[in-house]
């Protein structure tokens, strides 16, 4: 329907309206127009290539050598161009409402009949990007087989921006209802809540001991985090009741009477960590002695002249060599200990996660584990 020079479209009938598309390189379509003349190719214009918008990125990115205009239908009335444009727009949907195109949204609730059976016929049966197989297998892979978006994009190949509406019901609207999706999203939040109740990181027992620790035991925030490896943030929201609240409803009812003991005075506190460290006491053991803050500990051990040796990082052959025993040979943290030097506490809190979260991650994909 169109006459093409090398880049610019030039219309068959110059006084006719028309209706037109722009496609990326895979004829993916990102932009429903209307105009007349040379309308079309308005927007390769550096001014308009430049002004920020979603539609001038897309064609900056591709160039515009490589992006696809088309005209898909020419209007003898302004009006019927107008309605075949906006029912074009709210059949694709735009990008801010969960579609594709990067048209700001505009459209009508009813059309007539000659406008929805031409689109119908001569532009929806245009090739769709994905098949209605490869996205019923997305929905399967998320609802039924609990894979997140990243994993479902390297399993099939679809980008991940395209996949967030996709599974949340603002792309692919049709198929969406089609296979009452709704009901399997539905029945996918209520596992996904019994599954998160049933893997939580930390037991209501071992939060109750750090209850105990805080208000009977009258240790830090530092001190519980060195004793649990429990984060020394999630601590504090603990104590706090704004984290497992009925925790502690539980435990001040239980405990009506418990409120933290602090010391009279800082000065006081610093002539306890002294004398603490003075009789030989490692740092660990004055925190857990004086409730003290570890940076106070180690501030006032420079005052009194008492230095500890700089800690050296664990090399990443060390830790990749405890990762193998622990997930491929089978060792306990206690044997690795014995054949790696390194604490106990701290091999635990690799094998958890807590530490060196990210080079876990690694080598458990790597190597082709699931913890």
């Amino acid at each position: 329907m169109t006459q093409k020079c090398k880049y610019k479209v030039h219309p068959l009938y110059k006084d006719r309206y028309y209706v037109y598309i722009l496609m990326r390189p895979d004829r993916s379509i990102f932009y429903v127009g209307k105009g007349k003349g040379g309308r079309i190719n308005d927007h390769f214009t550096p001014s308009k290539m430049s002004n920020g918008s979603r539609k001038a990125n897309t064609i900056s990115k591709y160039g515009k050598e490589l992006i696809v205009r088309e005209i898909i239908s020419y209007h003898e009335d302004e009006e019927d161009a107008y309605l075949t444009e906006e029912y074009l727009i709210k059949y694709y949907g735009v990008l801010a409402e969960g579609g594709i195109l990067s048209n700001v949204s505009k459209g009508r609730e009813d059309y007539p009949e000659s406008v929805v059976g031409y689109v119908a016929k001569n532009v929806v049966s245009l090739p769709n990007k994905y098949t209605e197989q490869q996205i019923l297998n997305c929905y399967d892979l998320y609802y039924s087989q609990y894979k997140n978006i990243r994993q479902i994009e390297d399993i099939t190949g679809i980008p991940s921006n395209y996949l967030y509406p996709v599974i949340a019901g603002k792309k692919c609207k049709g198929l969406y209802e089609k296979h009452s999706i709704d009901s399997l999203a539905k029945k996918y939040d209520q596992k996904l809540k019994e599954k998160l109740y049933l893997n939580r990181l930390y037991s209501d027992e071992g939060l109750i001991k750090v209850l105990d620790y805080y208000f009977k035991g009258n240790l830090s925030i530092d001190n519980i985090e060195e004793l649990t490896g429990i984060s020394g943030n999630y601590i504090r929201s603990i104590c706090q009741g704004s984290k497992r609240s009925y925790l502690f409803d539980q435990y001040k009812q239980k405990n009506p009477n418990s409120k933290r003991t602090t010391v009279k005075s800082t000065f006081e506190l610093q002539k306890m960590v002294e004398a603490a460290l003075i009789s030989g006491l490692s740092v660990a053991q004055v925190m857990v002695k004086c409730g003290a803050p570890k940076t106070s500990v180690y501030r006032w051990a420079k005052g009194i002249g008492i230095s500890f040796p700089k800690r050296t990082p664990i090399p990443l052959s060390t830790i990749n060599i405890i990762y193998e025993q622990y997930f491929i040979q089978g060792f306990s943290p206690e044997e690795i200990t014995k054949g790696t030097s390194v604490n106990t506490k701290y091999v635990k809190a690799l094998i958890k996660g807590s530490k060196r979260a990210r080079t876990l991650h690694n080598f458990l994909k790597d190597n082709g584990i699931k913890q």
